[in-house]
């Protein structure tokens, strides 16, 4: 007795339809776009408290609410359409997500000035070699977390590349005022960077000295591994 079956190649109506369904789901998710456009004027309605704390406690607090307010929307706005690595994206972020990214870039920032200045204090102080390593790890880490959050997530529109000089066969302590010098150096051209990059008030126009000079990913990269190679050097 011969059984009939159905051949699996063959699929029912309703089984194409589900098909083509998941299809269109797919295509949608993936779409760069993914349901937002300039016409939704999302960037007007969004909540952008936590990125408004962030600046101003980044600069100090001179800044006006309502100042920050307007710079952190318009570039909010840019940075959205135009500033993204969405070629690494399965599906656009969803503003939320940038502003987390954007709130995050600063306060990261504002630690890693306060790291610098607490290690100023150690220094200054003749510190223990210890306090020395404590110090640049935590310079290390912010700056690594300032690294790790533009990385990837928002586009570099600069070129310029940094170089710092470490010398060779000098005393613990003269190494570590020599690295806070350098490090210095780096957050004044990381602060302009960060300015320039989510709180400008031309977004998009680079200029050919803004084109030449060092992006954030650079600069706290640079600075993460020179702490890196200080926080070795004095463990040997």
């Amino acid at each position: 007795m011969t059984k009939a079956y159905k051949s699996p190649g063959r699929i029912g109506r309703s089984g194409l339809a589900v098909i083509l369904f998941l299809s269109v789901e797919l295509l949608s998710i993936a779409s760069p776009a993914a349901g937002l456009s300039r016409k939704d004027k999302f960037w007007e309605k969004a909540d952008v408290s936590g990125v408004v704390d962030a600046v101003r406690r980044h600069r100090g607090g001179v800044s006006s609410e309502l100042e920050c307010e307007e710079l952190i929307r318009l570039n909010f706005k840019y940075l959205y359409f135009n500033a993204l690595e969405t070629d690494r994206f399965l599906a656009m972020p969803k503003p939320d997500k940038v502003l987390e990214r954007m709130s995050r870039v600063f306060l990261l920032a504002t630690d890693l000035r306060s790291a610098l200045d607490q290690a100023r204090l150690v220094s200054t102080a003749g510190g223990e070699l210890s306090e020395l390593r404590r110090a640049t790890k935590r310079i290390r880490d912010c700056a690594g977390g300032i690294h790790d959050t533009f990385h990837d997530f928002f586009k570099v529109d600069t070129t310029g590349s940094f170089n710092v000089d470490v010398r060779a066969g000098v005393e613990e302590r003269a190494r570590f005022a020599e690295y806070l010098e350098s490090c210095e150096e780096i957050w004044l051209l990381l602060n302009q960077e960060l300015e320039r990059y989510f709180l400008n008030p031309s977004p998009g126009i680079v200029t050919v000295s803004t084109f030449r000079s060092c992006s954030i990913p650079v600069l706290s990269l640079c600075l993460e591994r020179l702490s890196l190679n200080l926080e070795k050097s004095l463990l040997e």
